[in-house]
């Protein structure tokens, strides 16, 4: 979607998409079902570039992004909501997939502090975030500990996809409760609520002009006719002006 125009174009893919990221040529890297592939400019073709084979069937990829060394991180989830099945993992360009952690079970939103030295993610079934030193350690990640708890909310079924902005702090998406929130991980505390027409709020990322402009995604799958009667808007891309940027994105396999 260029929302300079307002035009839309449509991608083909050979597999269900969780995650997908920018690379230095133009081109696109996906997460998509057990593979993590390449796309060229041209979108003509995708090549597997990592597959992800140490799990169980039902699980998939999931959310990821591109961390501040120019390698590729992304978790998988349980689609049946096993508990500690799923994992998360990093992929350097052309190395195979490397788990960094374990224990999962919807590996969700993840993003890094503007210094690239913090590192931020979701486990959505617990509606926590947990941060992280980086780059993980040796041995995977250490030293997490709980920045953001939404355990309380009962709006809320899930935490969903998550982005930091130019000043450190969180956009989540609370998926159920029809918001994003912003939220302060040094201290914990909730600063901003952002009402969303739609209920199934999935993720934010910031772009437009100056960064200022945060996307957020949402979902119309599962919802029943009186459900989307009252949210006909759902599964819609919304966009709100904000007054903190966010930041560029990194890419896959940057020199």
């Amino acid at each position: 979607f260029d929302p300079a125009t307002g035009d839309d174009a449509v991608l083909p893919t050979p597999g269900q998409v969780g995650c997908v990221g920018l690379r230095p040529d133009g081109g696109l890297v996906a997460g998509m079902e057990h593979d993590l592939a390449l796309c060229e400019p041209a979108g003509s073709a995708w090549t597997v570039i990592a597959r992800v084979d140490a799990e169980p069937p039902e699980n998939r990829i999931n959310d990821g992004k591109a961390d501040p060394r120019g390698r590729f991180v992304f978790g998988t989830m349980s689609t049946t909501r096993t508990p500690g099945t799923a994992g998360l993992y990093v992929v350097d360009a052309g190395s195979p997939a490397r788990r960094i952690a374990g224990g999962l079970t919807i590996s969700n939103g993840l993003d890094w502090s503007p210094a690239g030295d913090v590192f931020y993610l979701i486990d959505s079934v617990e509606k926590v975030v947990r941060s992280f030193l980086w780059p993980e350690a040796p041995g995977g990640l250490a030293g997490g500990r709980v920045v953001v708890d939404a355990t309380g909310d009962g709006e809320t079924r899930l935490l969903d996809g998550m982005c930091a902005d130019a000043e450190g702090m969180l956009w989540v998406a609370h998926f159920g409760a029809g918001r994003v929130s912003r939220w302060d991980p040094r201290t914990g505390r909730e600063l901003e609520r952002v009402s969303v027409p739609a209920p199934r709020v999935t993720s934010c990322a910031f772009g437009g002009p100056e960064l200022r402009t945060l996307f957020v995604t949402t979902a119309r799958t599962g919802l029943d006719d009186r459900q989307l009667a009252a949210w006909p808007l759902s599964g819609s891309l919304f966009g709100v002006e904000t007054g903190v940027p966010g930041m560029p994105a990194h890419r896959f396999g940057k020199e």
